[in-house]
């Protein structure tokens, strides 16, 4: 038990010692080829300019005939 307690961690961490020795420009030239092309960003309908809406209209009273 106490030996699987102790391989966990030094594992994980060789993992991430060995991903952290990747080469960044050959990671860079793979994601601009499977990544999609940028584009703007736009806006939807209007912008808003602070102003509070409208109150809302008085509900109809529920009557029973």
């Amino acid at each position: 038990m106490k030996l699987t307690i102790r391989i966990i961690p030094i594992l994980l961490a060789a993992a991430t010692l060995a991903h952290s020795q990747d080469d960044p420009s050959s990671v860079s030239r793979e994601s601009e080829t499977t990544l999609a092309p940028l584009t703007t960003a736009r806006i939807l309908g209007e912008i808003p300019d602070g102003t509070p809406p409208p109150p809302e209209p008085p509900k109809p009273k529920f009557i029973v005939p």
